[in-house]
This record gives structure tokens, C-alpha cells and sequence, in this order.
């Protein structure tokens, strides 16, 4: 869970900082940065899995879109005037699966991960902007009630917040002029180093396994944050009785994700019982089910609400598909 997060030389966000909490709704006019800041969020979340460039392409991208960095960062870093640094604190993930299945539980599970990038030119034969990885450092939080700032969050610091804080799994040094990312697995031993002057990617993305546990679950909790902009026209669309891609981020594939888990679970699943229950306090959803049209091989959402006729998903309003696509996402196995 994301508690804390700060940015400052993204966009136009400058020194800005958000505490979190189980829901938090951000509110304000246009073109002050709310949008910005999410996509700050997201960067974040791509470079615990992708390398820099990936990481910024994979922000709003467009089939036409270059591999120019400069649309993401402020001009005081794109200048070299100052880093882009990016920062959060979080409750891991307890324990968490490596690449093998390997289960493993981290040593604290409440962390605080910081990076900063800076923006270089390429060679002259080379276009566009180049991050150079300038600071790195993960490290636990000892007093987790002085830093969780929401109501009743002393009920998640007794249920989630455990272990002990005796050392930096991820730090920064300089030695010769070289910045050096050190690596320390458990309170004794010395530690791996790295350096960081040619690194195309953070340390914490390439080095997560069960061999560092608190780094894995930082990766995997900022792999699991989820983006979604719901569109009525991906929601109300059928899938193919092929399907097999998971609810997107604009809701499509809710039919196929549904008949899918219905297939996988047999006889007795309850998946659409779930999926009701989960909004029947906000939509009287009466009945849900997913059809299949054998003539043209599709899957379409259908929905009786309050006393009106069954509906299909293309005739449900706007609001109601945004409550179903949320609830469907949160009894997905894919989610």
C-alpha cells in the first residue's frame, strides 16, 4: 500500500508530496497537475520493471510517440539545473512469490524507496534526452505510527506493519568520483556494490529475488500499482469467446474475465455473486451474467437493475458500468 509519495522535477511538480490512505480522492481545477502527479506515480511503478527508456515510453504512449524523454521532465532538469527525485513510502506485500514460485518474507515491511535521475545528452549521433541514475536508497521506516497520517491506521500498522529496521537493502556512495549503489543482504556481511554511472535501469529492478526479500516485495508492491481510466465504449464493447487478456485499464474485457474465472472455478462458482456484492450497497443489481452469442462468438454483459428489464452491458448507464468494472476487477484473480 502506497502511504506517502513525493516528486519534485516531473511535469511541473515541484517539491510536491501526498500522504495516502485506504481511499483518498484528489480534487482540484484544471491544469494544476492533478493528472501529473498520477503519471509521476505511474514512472515510479514502471522503473521497479523497466529500464529508463521503457519506463518513458510507457507513460501516455502513442504510436507515434519518439523516444524523446524532455515531454516528462521540468526544464531545470532537462538543463541539468537539478534531478528529477522521486520518492515513496509503503506497506510491502507479505510474503511475496519470486520468478520461481519461491515464497519469502521480507525483514520490515514498511519501507521507504527514493530515487533520483538525471537528464544527459546523448552522443551527437544520438537523439533525444538520456537518464543517468544519480541516487538510490531503500530503507525501512522504524516508527510506522508517526508516519501514517490517516484515520484508524493504528488497525494497519498492528495487522501489516512487522519486522525489524536494522539495515539499508539499497544505499548510495561515491567513491573516486563514482557513484556506487550498495546492496545489503541482512544486518551482517559487506556489502555488493554497484555502479550506478552507466546503469540503464535502478538497481531495485534488476537485482529483486528471493536473495534480497525486501527488495523483491518493494518491487512487487510498486509492480501492483494499477492505472485505470474507464471508458464507456471499451466497457460496453463484447469480447471474442477467445479472449484472454485481463480487465484493462479502460475496463474493457469484463465479459471475457468473468466467463473465464466462471469456467475455472466449475460448478458452484459464485464469481457473479461476488461482483454484485461488492457495489450492492451503491447499484441493486438483481441479476449478472455473462451470454454467448454462438453465431458470432462473443461474450456480452447483461445486468437486471432494480425492477427495470435485463439489460445489455451497451444499454447500462455510464456510472453503473464504472461500479461493475471496478467490483469485477476487485474478485479477478488477475488483479
Amino acid at each position: 500500500m502506497l502511504t506517502r509519495f513525493e516528486v519534485s522535477g516531473f511535469k511541473n511538480l515541484e517539491n510536491v508530496s501526498v500522504d495516502f490512505g485506504p481511499f483518498t480522492c484528489i480534487a482540484g481545477p484544471n491544469s494544476v497537475g492533478k493528472s501529473n502527479l498520477f503519471d509521476a506515480i505511474e514512472f515510479l511503478s514502471l522503473l521497479s520493471d523497466h529500464n529508463f527508456l521503457e519506463a518513458c515510453t510507457l507513460i501516455r504512449p502513442t504510436p507515434q510517440q519518439r523516444s524523446d524523454v524532455s515531454s516528462l521532465f521540468s526544464t531545470r532538469v532537462i538543463q541539468g539545473h537539478e534531478n528529477l527525485r522521486l520518492a515513496a513510502e509503503m506497506i510491502l506485500p507479505s510474503p511475496v512469490l519470486d520468478e520461481f514460485s519461491q515464497q519469502v518474507e521480507p525483514e520490515r515491511t514498511f519501507v521507504r524507496y527514493e530515487v533520483r535521475l538525471a537528464v544527459r545528452r546523448g552522443d551527437p549521433l544520438s537523439t533525444g534526452l538520456q537518464l543517468r541514475l544519480v541516487n538510490e536508497q531503500l530503507s525501512p521506516i522504524p516508527s510506522a505510527k508517526d508516519h501514517l497520517r490517516f484515520p484508524d491506521s493504528a488497525a494497519y500498522v498492528n495487522r501489516f506493519v512487522h519486522g525489524a529496521h536494522k539495515f539499508f537493502p539499497l544505499s548510495t556512495t561515491e567513491e573516486n568520483g563514482n557513484t556506487i549503489i550498495q546492496i545489503q543482504n541482512g544486518s551482517r556481511g559487506r556489502p555488493r556494490k554497484i555502479a550506478a554511472n552507466n546503469a540503464q535501469r535502478t538497481v531495485l529492478s534488476a537485482t529483486a529475488s528471493a536473495e534480497n526479500p525486501i527488495i523483491l516485495a518493494a518491487q512487487a508492491e510498486m509492480r501492483s500499482w494499477r492505472f485505470v481510466a474507464l471508458e464507456p465504449s471499451a466497457m460496453r464493447a463484447p469480447d471474442d469467446v477467445v479472449e484472454a487478456r485481463p480487465i484493462s485499464a479502460t475496463g474493457a474485457h469484463i465479459p471475457s474475465s468473468l466467463f473465464r474465472q466462471e469456467l475455472q472455478e466449475g460448478d458452484g462458482s459464485n464469481v457473479m455473486n461476488r461482483v454484485r456484492d461488492a457495489i450492492g450497497a451503491l447499484v441493486d443489481i438483481r441479476d449478472l451474467h455473462v451470454v454467448q452469442d454462438r453465431a458470432r462468438d462473443t461474450l456480452e454483459l447483461r445486468a437486471k437493475i432494480g425492477a427495470t428489464p435485463e439489460l445489455p452491458a451497451r444499454s447500462l448507464s455510464d456510472g453503473t458500468l464504472r461500479f461493475l468494472a471496478l467490483s469485477a476487477m476487485k474478485v479477478s484473480q488477475d488483479y
